[in-house]
């Protein structure tokens, strides 16, 4: 039986998870990258802080990890999620939670923060104490499958200066009882002498870039639907200028569409997720793969809807976001064709797995 968590500083942090290994040694072009953003003066909490931000700007989540959906029987699904943290680089900068929440305890430790790797029900995170509290640090947690959990990890928010919302910290409530809160809701942080250090908000900044851009409204868009059309061109470019990785791109463009679109007509916009892979590739490798999304926009009711099995609809205006892009304007056909080809490079991934020995 667990030992019974407090979360008061006097709990011994073994009771929330594992100290790493001790000669664990990260590439020192990578370390040192992160570190540069970091203030070393600041009090333990805000220096955890800032490496946390640094560290978040520095990696992206795996995408074929995402694009199979964590899917560990899959061969080399299995080789990612056993990826070391002595292999993040600067150039192979993917991680999954795993390889995440090793790393920030490594900088925490090594920054004199005590800090211990928390694995339960599939997910790791990390606990660690600072200035007198116990905090727990997730920044891939909302990455989960397809749907509405599938939001927007700290990874991206650190990229676009969004306040985390996986900096968390215990603190006493009026009922002398251990309440978790974002760290920015504390009393600790209200109180501190590092309140007013503002982040720089990418998206409010770009936003109003575009505002200012005269050609931004020169995008084609049809004059019946010429609201809609001029919120999905708003968020083509803000996707183009956020520079953000697939997996980061493809969060941000639902969060961009929860925040620019009337539900209404978020109701007639779908989105499928997609394998994409060069038309010329002959042999498979699966990474070659890239993740893509499909967005269709159908404005009126349509009586035989064109889709492949398994897939939306993709009779109406149809765009296409992959890696490094912005909303790219496809038509019916090539829609259809590239949900097609997803199912044809799913099962070449299944006769790939099979003869390697895959169950």
């Amino acid at each position: 039986m667990k030992e019974l968590r407090t979360h008061r500083v006097d709990d011994d942090l073994e009771k929330y998870g594992r100290y790493i290994y001790e000669n664990l040694d990260m590439d020192q072009k990578f370390y040192e990258s992160v570190m540069d953003e970091v203030d070393l003066h600041k009090s333990d909490a805000f220096l955890a802080l800032d490496i946390y931000r640094s560290f978040n700007q520095k990696v992206s989540y795996d995408e074929l990890f995402a694009l199979f959906e964590q899917d560990q029987s899959l061969d080399f699904i299995r080789d990612i999620y056993q990826k070391s943290v002595e292999d993040i680089t600067e150039e192979e900068n993917s991680v999954i939670c795993t390889t995440w929440a090793t790393a920030f305890a490594y900088f925490l430790n090594k920054n004199g923060i005590d800090a211990v790797v928390n694995q339960e029900v599939n997910h790791a995170q990390v606990f660690f104490k600072a200035d007198q509290h116990i905090f727990r640090a997730d920044a891939t947690g909302k990455l989960i499958g397809y749907g509405e959990k599938n939001q927007m990890s700290d990874l991206t928010r650190c990229k676009l200066g969004i306040l985390p919302q996986g900096f968390l910290i215990y603190e006493e409530n009026e009922q002398g009882l251990m309440e978790e809160k974002n760290f920015f809701d504390s009393s600790f942080y209200k109180s501190s002498a590092y309140q007013e250090n503002k982040i720089d908000d990418y998206t409010m900044n770009i936003l109003e870039e575009l505002k200012q851009d005269e050609n931004f409204y020169s995008y084609e868009i049809p004059e019946d639907f010429s609201n809609t059309f001029s919120q999905i061109a708003m968020i083509s470019a803000m996707l183009s200028m956020g520079k953000l990785d697939t997996v980061g791109g493809i969060t941000y463009l639902k969060h961009l569409m929860k925040v620019l679109i009337p539900e209404d007509e978020r109701k007639k916009i779908t989105l499928d997720h997609i394998k994409l892979i060069d038309e010329e590739v002959e042999v498979l490798d699966v990474h070659d793969i890239n993740y893509g999304v499909i967005l269709t926009y159908t404005p009126e009711e349509v009586e035989e809807p064109k889709c492949c099995f398994f897939h939306p609809s993709v009779s109406g205006y149809n765009f296409l976001y992959s890696k490094h892009s912005s909303l790219l304007p496809i038509s019916e056909e090539e829609a259809y064709h590239l949900q097609e080809r997803n199912d044809d490079i799913e099962l070449e991934v299944e006769e790939h797995h099979y003869k390697r020995g895959g169950k």
